[in-house]
């Protein structure tokens, strides 16, 4: 699975792009901080734009989410990821676009 792009502390990132076409993605953590994960929207650690929560993880137990479209995706999608760990991650956090 590819990972994601460097994702620093206390800031939104664009982690990585959902292509048209997708029909869903998985993302997993085995980092030992929680993620907030938005979808074409910064994500941050407030209730108004704090998105889905992936927990904190490890190496022996990762973390993650799957999401399916109802249809393929006409247009691409941007994941944004938050997190306040304290450092940059730069490794630990990947992900799977699914398509036919």
């Amino acid at each position: 699975m590819p990972k994601v792009n460097d994702l620093p502390t206390g800031q939104s990132t664009a982690a990585f792009v959902i292509p048209r076409g997708a029909e869903g993605f998985t993302l997993w953590s085995e980092q030992a901080v929680p993620l907030r994960v938005r979808v074409n929207a910064p994500a941050s650690a407030t209730a108004a734009t704090m998105g889905f929560l992936i927990p904190a993880g490890s190496s022996s137990a990762p973390k993650g989410m799957t999401r399916y479209f109802v249809k393929q995706l006409d247009a691409p999608l941007e994941v944004q990821i938050f997190h306040s760990g304290g450092s940059t991650i730069s490794s630990g956090v990947g992900y799977e676009i699914f398509t036919r």
